[in-house]
């Protein structure tokens, strides 16, 4: 329990990536739409850019990792 809750340095660096990164994006498509005037083209950059399958992949890979490894009797101390 304690490894699941705690976060690997993996995932706070996602964390602050992701901070950063997202609001980027966002303004970035923005800008996309205000010079070409076509929402579908920014959209699709939006998708395309957003980090979301990134910083959602890392906790759940860890904590399917931990689980498995709890199934199999090993305890693992930290992320």
């Amino acid at each position: 329990e304690e490894a699941q809750e705690s976060k690997s340095k993996t995932e706070k660096f996602l964390d602050k990536f992701s901070g950063i990164y997202t609001p980027a994006v966002v303004l970035l498509s923005i800008i996309v739409f205000v010079l070409t005037r076509d929402l579908h083209l920014a959209i699709t950059f939006l998708v395309i850019a957003c980090p979301g399958a990134l910083v959602i992949g890392a906790p759940v890979s860890n904590v399917a990792g931990i689980g498995n490894g709890a199934k199999n009797g090993v305890l693992v101390k930290g992320g």
